[in-house]
């Protein structure tokens, strides 16, 4: 069982990666990823929690090999490719998924904290303790985009400050129209 302190991700969010993983480059860039990092991904399950650490070894093992862009499509991917839940989305607005975000995070991730400012058209993301390399902070934005493509919005995010970068916090601004 991981300690206490440690930063912990679901088995899903990993299986996430394989699948984009897969997708991308096919089982043979599967068994690099694999071989690279060391991480067997036959191992996780959906419901069971892991090191966040392996999240960011197979974030930076893709930045190493393919371009850091694509940690960014990688968020967006795993935000689309989620099923039934881009026509509830679309249905719902992106307000209302931005009003769920915390609760969505909450229950992939242990650690950190999500909080969402939204005005008319406009959202503050403010990440608290989450990002610990660049190559997550490409895929939280990507995570963004994603939402903004399953709920329709046409838009932007922008990063605006970063915990890597001296500020206490990382922030997203997103706006739409």
């Amino acid at each position: 069982m991981p300690g206490q302190n440690q930063r912990l991700a679901r088995g899903d969010v990993l299986l996430g990666y394989q699948k984009f993983i897969k997708k991308k480059w096919g089982a043979d860039g599967l068994e690099a990823c694999i071989k690279e990092t060391g991480h067997d991904f036959s191992m996780y399950k959906n419901d069971k929690w892991y090191p966040n650490d392996w999240c960011d070894d197979i974030l930076k093992w893709m930045a190493k090999t393919h371009g850091i862009d694509y940690c960014r499509q990688l968020g967006k991917d795993l935000t689309e490719n989620v099923g039934m839940i881009e026509f509830a989305a679309k249905i719902m607005g992106i307000e209302r998924v931005l009003d769920r975000g915390g609760d969505q995070f909450k229950r992939s991730f242990d650690f950190g904290q999500i909080d969402i400012e939204r005005t008319n058209k406009e959202a503050r993301v403010i990440f608290t303790d989450v990002s610990i390399c660049e190559e997550a902070c490409m895929a939280w934005k990507g995570g963004l985009e994603g939402i903004m493509k399953i709920t329709g919005a046409k838009g932007t995010v922008e990063e605006v400050e970063c915990q890597l970068k001296g500020s206490s916090k990382c922030v997203y601004i997103m706006k739409w129209q």
